[in-house]
């Protein structure tokens, strides 16, 4: 086994194991994000960036028509993420090149907090994390027409760039439907 893909199997145990440890605790919900803008940040040291490159190995692995890729690292546990609910996350977004362009931790190490299927992420992020489970880790492979198409997001994402996010699903909460 190269190192490679030996510091991806010891990234992902340690992901499992602090999955498996902090996800069955009682209490609130965490905080929303302080801004769901994105933020300019320096890249991560390299040993970061070794961790959080696309895994070798997936459990499960599913193309749609729209030619979004899901691909299941860890499957979770509990009921499958339905349009209309609200989820916790945190993530990793790179370009193709490998260069990460966003993550949840640039962000005052928040997690990140939306309700699916409402248009608040792109269109690959709305699709991609139905029937995830509380605890799973799947990455998307996003083609341009569903993440920010022929103009990018600059200075961070370029034209007709096709996005990779790792997303890790903490949490799933009733949706605010107020009065």
């Amino acid at each position: 086994m190269d190192r490679k893909n030996l510091i991806g199997l010891v990234w992902l145990w340690g992901v499992v194991s602090f999955t498996a440890g902090c996800h069955h605790r009682g209490g609130p919900p965490p905080p929303p994000p302080k801004s769901a803008a994105m933020q300019s940040a320096s890249p991560l040291p390299m040993n970061h960036r070794v961790a959080l490159k696309p895994a070798t190995r997936f459990v499960r692995v599913k193309k749609l028509a729209d030619g979004l890729r899901l691909e299941d690292v860890f499957l979770g546990h509990g009921a499958p993420v339905q349009q209309g609910e609200q989820v916790v996350v945190t993530y990793t977004g790179w370009l193709a090149n490998g260069k990460i362009f966003d993550a949840s931790r640039w962000h005052g190490g928040q997690p990140f907090i939306f309700v699916d299927g409402a248009g608040q992420v792109i269109k690959g992020w709305d699709q991609g994390v139905v029937g995830m489970r509380t605890g799973g880790i799947r990455q998307l492979v996003i083609p341009p027409s569903l993440a920010y198409g022929r103009g990018g997001s600059p200075p961070a994402i370029p034209p007709d760039a096709t996005l990779t996010f790792r997303i890790h699903l903490l949490a799933v909460m009733p949706t605010d439907s107020g009065p």
